[in-house]
């Protein structure tokens, strides 16, 4: 039988993905993200954050696995990064963010 035990490595992973969602306006930008991939503009207007402190937050997110981005002409798009996003398939939860070992569930 495999050993499948996290590693030193998997949970330094998994602390930098923790922190990274760990935060009031992140949280914000996850709840948001949910619906679907959005712009920097249109995450800043969605969490009312200033355009600067919302690229901040999207670069830790995106740092930490949880997101990913995409140039889209003069703007760049951010959605979860493969994997990490299980939408919900009903009831009062948005999905689940599948982070390394822990499974998050968001809600609404």
């Amino acid at each position: 039988m495999a050993d499948n035990k996290p590693t030193p490595t998997d949970d330094r992973r998994l602390s930098e993905q923790l922190g990274a969602v760990a935060e009031p306006t992140r949280l914000r930008i996850i709840r948001l993200l949910t619906s679907g991939p959005r712009s920097v503009g249109q995450i800043a207007d969605g969490v009312k954050v200033e355009m600067v402190n919302a690229s901040h937050h999207l670069r830790l997110l995106t740092r930490a696995g949880v997101l990913t981005d995409t140039k889209k002409g003069r703007h760049v798009e951010y959605r979860f990064a493969d994997g990490v996003f299980e939408p919900a398939t009903g009831g009062p939860h948005l999905g689940t963010l599948h982070l390394d070992s822990c499974r998050l569930t968001i809600e609404g």
